[in-house]
């Protein structure tokens, strides 16, 4: 675990960025303190033989309250955990060269 960022030095040691800058607001705007921590499994969060790993344990275990991450919004997780409304969309695309019959043109 990251321990406990008392100040503006400890937070830039260790994370930085725009969800540690939306974090910050809603610790201003809704006036609650956050521990910021890292799982030990560093992993996303795959449900494997009926149990999840990863960021989704971590949170379906209680060992945190809130995951703060480009977390993938899937039916299957939406069934343990809730989702935000996605703020924001990247525009990242995965393109492959078209092969006749290995990938549908409509997929």
């Amino acid at each position: 675990p990251i321990p406990r960022i008392e100040n503006e030095t400890a937070t830039n040691q260790c994370c930085s960025g725009l969800l540690i800058d939306l974090l910050r607001k809603f610790e201003d705007d809704l006036v609650f303190t956050y521990e910021l921590t890292r799982v030990d499994d560093p992993k996303w969060g795959t449900l494997e033989n009926g149990k999840w790993n990863g960021l989704m344990s971590a949170l379906v275990n209680k060992k945190t309250d809130m995951v703060l991450s480009s977390l993938k919004i899937s039916q299957e997780r939406e069934k343990d955990i809730d989702f935000t409304i996605p703020f924001l969309e990247s525009g990242i695309a995965i393109v492959v060269a078209k092969r006749t019959g290995i990938i549908s043109p409509t997929a």
